[in-house]
């Protein structure tokens, strides 16, 4: 305290029990908290919120407690690691960052422990989750599907805890989000479709397959098994999936990769099977692919010219066994096209100079834009070979 006159050295003298006699004096907070308690019998804190009338703020504290809380969820995601040394994720990060920036963490009273809920969530869908090189996934293709009411039972004890309304379902779809580079759900569909990449089945009805003219039969609580009909699109359900369903293909089956190539090959009443993956397929789509994979009519595969479309077409290649069709190098140089390739190149392993033409062109070329080749060849009865034309 500087610049006291003769009554605040006093005052202060007073209050510190010993001799103030120059108008500056250093007082040890703590000696004067502890003379005020002796004498008043409240502290500096207490006196200080008397006077201005409010509650002080130890804005130091404060800082260093959210501090220690916004480090909580990234210190329980390292011990969980530490535990679970087969685990390599490297997006592990970048979901913790996105969830922060989100208020997600920032709105749960216990972040650390709904981060470690997530992990073991995830852990449990694993084979479905990108890995880095130390990390261990086993095998996806024998990795079930599961219900996510069973998911929520096995793992949290309570079958509603990734319900749509539940934090801890928020976390685990951003996670998800975070490994395959998607962005974070809005709506029901992405969420469902997020949900589909962890190979969890939230509903019976609303993923589906789109066939046309497969031989299906599907069980049902009267009559026995019933066939769909062949004549017509028709979308294959989880509930059909469960209710024993059995695919009987006649001949070739042709995967396609977009909805307006069955279409068009429905109108035209082309005599072939078609199963249309709309994309990426989803859990209805790839147990449909695995039943025509076991039977032995041959599989093969049609999609987009760019690398998701290549990326599908050789998963189909290493999981069902489904030939590339008209995609070859050849089939690709030259078809007219506008749009520049994106995301990471991806080889072509049934023909390694497509991805090489691919990439010294670095064009797009969609399914639709050969779609009359497609239609063409199938009307000739499929001549041309699988890989190249």
């Amino acid at each position: 305290m500087t610049d006291l006159d003769r009554r605040e050295r006093h005052a202060v003298g007073d209050l510190l029990g010993r001799t103030v006699a120059a108008s500056q004096v250093t007082v040890d907070l703590a000696e004067l908290d502890e003379r005020m308690r002796l004498r008043a019998g409240v502290g500096i804190v207490e006196a200080a919120e008397t006077v201005v009338g409010r509650a002080l703020v130890d804005r130091r504290a404060r800082a260093a407690r959210l501090a220690e809380r916004r480090a909580e969820p990234a210190e329980a995601a390292r011990c969980w690691v530490e535990d679970h040394r087969d685990v390599d994720w490297p997006w592990l990060e970048k979901w913790l960052v996105a969830m922060r920036s989100d208020g997600v963490l920032g709105r749960e009273p216990h972040p650390a422990a709904l981060v470690t809920a997530a992990l073991e969530v995830l852990d449990h869908r694993r084979a479905f989750l990108p890995q880095g090189e130390a990390g261990s996934s086993g095998a996806r293709e024998v990795a079930a599907p599961v219900a996510r009411s069973a998911l929520a039972a096995a793992v949290c004890h309570d079958a509603h805890a990734l319900d749509d309304d539940r934090r801890l379902a928020s976390a685990v779809l951003r996670a998800v989000a975070s490994a395959t580079g998607s962005v974070p759900p809005t709506d029901a569909r992405d969420r469902r479709e997020l949900w589909d990449r962890l190979g969890v089945v939230t509903d019976l009805v609303s993923s589906t397959c789109l066939v046309w003219g497969l031989a299906v039969e599907v069980g049902g609580k009267r009559g026995g098994p019933r066939p769909l009909d062949t004549a017509k699109p028709t979308h294959v359900t989880w509930w059909d999936v469960k209710s024993g369903m059995r695919v009987s293909p006649a001949g070739r089956v042709l995967v396609c990769e977009n909805p307006s190539v069955l279409e068009a090959i429905a109108t035209a009443e082309l005599d072939v099977a078609v199963i249309c993956t709309s994309g990426r397929p989803n859990l209805v789509t790839a147990q449909v692919l695995a039943h025509v994979a076991e039977s032995t009519a041959p599989m093969i595969y049609h999609g987009d010219f760019d690398w998701p479309g290549l990326a599908m077409a050789t998963d189909a290649l290493r999981r069902y066994g489904a030939q590339p069709w008209l995609m070859g190098a050849e089939d690709y140089q030259g078809v007219p096209g506008s749009l520049s390739l994106k995301g990471s190149p991806v080889e072509s392993p049934w023909d390694p100079e497509l991805a090489a033409a691919m990439r010294r062109r670095d064009v797009a070329v969609h399914e639709e834009a050969v779609l009359d080749r497609i239609l063409a060849e199938l009307r000739t009865g499929w001549r041309t070979a699988y890989g190249k034309a």
